[in-house]
């Protein structure tokens, strides 16, 4: 059984890689970190958040 932080990680890594390569393409490198972190960091939560309140059942 996964527990909630790990999922939360794994999915806010996929969510940051893929904000970071789609906003380097667009030729912003600084404009699509930021966006790739808070974007991945949002996710993360959001899904921890998800997964707690679904393990807690």
């Amino acid at each position: 059984m996964n527990s909630p932080l790990k999922t939360a990680i794994f999915i806010g890594s996929l969510m940051f890689l893929l904000q970071f390569i789609v906003g380097t393409l667009a030729g912003h490198f600084f404009l699509g970190l930021l966006i790739a972190i808070g974007g991945a960091l949002w996710l993360g939560y959001q899904v921890y958040q998800t997964e707690k309140s679904y393990c807690s059942w």
